[in-house]
């Protein structure tokens, strides 16, 4: 089943490549599903082994010592599907929630709800680490890939800045940050907004994150739906998801991989019963 997900995605260049095998699972592991609650905590955690540690992998570098320097891109699905409600059944008690399948009646696309603005403000706080002067660069992706400076989606350039400076912003700041991407991904990009292009959109941001570094972060937030005909969901969309997951499996400098539903069982809320 395709669910949207938020993927945090650890990169690092590589001398030697890891080889991947399924995540072990502890004997005390709780059970269930990994969620994301809708004020950004993990209700349940999961830690995991994505690589063979006997394969004789090895990471290019020195051992880090003292405050890392590091690079992080957070890719965010700037398609026509990103609102409350998506391909659900309409919520007739709720008025903020007037989807009918995928037929969007005038609510907000994520982007605009200041709910949805403070979520990711306080996803990304938290998923900062500890001690890293990370420097980020946020990017909205659908068939193309754009920054978003100064609420003007601009092409992404070959090369990439990274302006927010995690260690001098706080949530408060990151969330207004947030509110400066532009409402309507179809007024701000045209029919880019019909089709959602994943792995290409991955791709740049693991080149630009190790261009100046020997590791960063990665994190992506989206319907996990590689819609390149911008038709709705399709067998061949299905194709190129399973795509995209072998792609995250054998790239090398991707060492480590977690992904996390976010489901809100509330059915009048920004998310209006839906997943991400």
């Amino acid at each position: 089943m395709l669910a949207r997900a938020f993927f945090l995605l650890a990169v690092g260049s590589v001398v030697a490549a890891c080889a991947k095998a399924p995540p072990p699972r502890c004997a005390d592991e709780p059970g269930g599903t990994q969620q994301v609650e809708s004020d950004a905590r993990v209700r349940i955690t999961t830690t995991t082994m994505p690589t063979d540690p006997t394969a004789g992998g090895r990471l290019a570098g020195d051992a880090k010592t003292g405050p890392r320097s590091m690079r992080a891109v957070l890719l965010l699905d700037y398609s026509g599907s990103m609102y409350g409600g998506y391909d659900k059944p309409m919520t007739t008690s709720c008025a903020s929630c007037k989807a009918d399948g995928t037929r969007r009646n005038g609510q907000p696309y994520f982007f605009s709800d200041p709910s949805f603005q403070r979520f990711m403000a306080g996803l990304v706080d938290a998923a900062t680490p500890a001690g890293a002067a990370l420097e980020l660069r946020a990017l909205l992706f659908n068939k193309g890939l754009w920054t978003f400076d100064d609420g003007k989606t601009v092409a992404a350039p070959a090369t990439l800045t990274f302006p927010w400076a995690m260690s001098s912003m706080s949530p408060s700041d990151l969330s207004r940050a947030f509110a400066a991407i532009p409402a309507d991904p179809f007024k701000a990009t045209g029919m880019n907004a019909d089709e959602t292009h994943i792995q290409p959109a991955v791709e740049r941001a693991v080149n630009a994150v190790l261009a100046g570094a020997d590791e960063g972060l990665i994190w992506l937030v989206t319907d996990n739906i590689a819609d390149q005909s911008g038709g709705g969901v399709s067998a061949d969309d299905a194709r190129r998801n399973l795509a995209f997951y072998e792609y995250l499996k054998r790239e090398p400098r991707l060492q480590l991989v977690y992904a996390y539903p976010v489901h809100d069982t509330e059915q009048c809320t920004w998310m209006c019963g839906s997943s991400l």
